[in-house]
């Protein structure tokens, strides 16, 4: 067992202040959280995803009290979306606009859910799991890689200096200075 020492929060003399002997252990727990990761899914894994969520709010149904939405709801929107999905065999913008239209609808209630389910777990894999949600952990995301940037033209500004144009490139944020790529004299 470590030192004792005082600590600035309390008083000596605070009311209901009690020790017990034992040094305290322990810090902050870091708290799991839901991933939404199912909204990026294509179509058959989150048609996948919903069928099992719906399965185990049927499984732990005494357990999904004050679930926002209901299994049936779900299994309507699940079956509702198969049928959409089915209906994209003929083609055509029709279908695909409603297809879209179920797909958005059953993200909507799996996020429902998932909300839901991030204040009753708090931060509990084992929760998490058992409505076959994926977790993450804070601060230990994978990262994600930038697109690899394309170049369009190469452009000769002066005799020793070339300016290159490119695509712009998808999830990087870039706010420091602008830099050139001098090569040759000068």
């Amino acid at each position: 067992m470590g030192q004792l020492t005082w600590s600035t929060k309390y008083r000596w003399n605070q009311k209901g202040l009690t020790w017990n002997g034992q040094a305290p252990t322990g810090g902050k727990k870091r708290m799991n959280h839901v991933s939404h990761n199912y909204a990026e899914f294509k179509d058959d894994p989150l048609l996948e995803r919903g069928q099992v969520v719906h399965d185990a709010l049927v499984a732990n149904a005494a357990d999904a009290t004050g679930c926002p939405v209901s299994a049936a709801d779900l299994d309507a929107a699940n079956k509702d979306f198969s049928a959409k999905i089915g209906a994209m065999d003929q083609g055509g913008t029709v279908a695909t606009q409603n297809r879209d239209i179920s797909r958005e609808n059953l993200i909507g209630l799996l996020r429902q859910i998932a909300m839901w389910l991030e204040g009753k777990a708090q931060g509990d894999v084992n929760i998490i799991v058992r409505y076959h949600f994926d977790y993450t952990s804070p601060g230990h995301h994978p990262a994600v890689a930038p697109g690899k940037p394309f170049i369009k033209a190469i452009l000769n500004l002066a005799t020793t200096q070339l300016k290159l144009r490119v695509n712009p490139v998808d999830r990087v944020h870039f706010s420091g200075p602008v830099h050139e790529l001098v090569l040759g004299h000068g």
